[in-house]
């Protein structure tokens, strides 16, 4: 099968993001693992089984960046990194995402998340947040942790776009989504296996990704 090839981010220091060239590719062959990845293979990972409930204010919370290694957009935001600005005391969060736009420069953006709680148990942390312009009269997209290993160093997100845009109701299921693998810098180089796997077994048919290299 052939590659598709993309500029991608790949790397990032304490002063400001810049981007190098790397490379993006689509398919199912995983290199960091070796071997081909499909559902038959996924671990059944007993150390999962009483971990504590998903909480995606506790990963934000970082100085560290925060990477998409993988993602099933190909579209616009290709080689996303944020970079949390603050998260207040009424559970508000402000961020700056960096990405490669479609003219293959680099921009930036400060965003607003509004965390909620989509778990049925009402006592479980924060899972998602409602995610907009900051000063907007509506946070128009959803981004719910889906996955997060028991280090807090990667993640798998889905983002529902105009998820909280008025329309027709049965229309909310057929709205735009994206699932990325989220990896916090440090972890670049090592990240948890159970990742992804994670990752793999979340994603959509056909299983298809853009991979960016860091």
């Amino acid at each position: 099968m052939s590659a598709k090839r993309n500029i991608c981010a790949n790397t990032f220091n304490s002063l400001a993001l810049f981007l190098t060239l790397g490379q993006c590719v689509v398919g199912y062959y995983d290199k960091e693992l070796g071997r081909e990845i499909s559902e038959d293979v996924l671990p059944k990972s007993e150390e999962y089984e009483d971990a504590p409930p998903l909480n995606l204010t506790m990963f934000r919370d970082t100085n560290e960046t925060i990477w998409v290694y993988r993602t099933t957009s190909n579209v616009l935001q290709r080689c996303k990194a944020d970079r949390t600005i603050n998260i207040t005391a009424k559970n508000d969060t402000f961020f700056r995402r960096f990405y490669r736009n479609s003219n293959g420069r680099i921009a930036s953006e400060v965003l607003y998340g509004k965390f909620i709680l989509k778990a049925i148990n009402k006592q479980d942390p924060y899972d998602a947040m409602d995610v907009g312009k900051p000063g907007s009269s509506s946070l128009k997209d959803n981004e719910e942790l889906i996955f997060q290993d028991l280090n807090n160093t990667c993640a798998v997100i889905k983002t529902t776009w105009l998820a909280n845009v008025g329309g027709i109701h049965f229309t909310y299921n057929q709205r735009a989504t994206t699932f990325e693998l989220q990896v916090k810098n440090s972890f670049l180089r090592k990240i948890p296996l159970e990742c992804f796997y994670q990752y793999w077994y979340s994603i959509p048919q056909p299983k298809k990704y853009f991979s960016c290299l860091h």
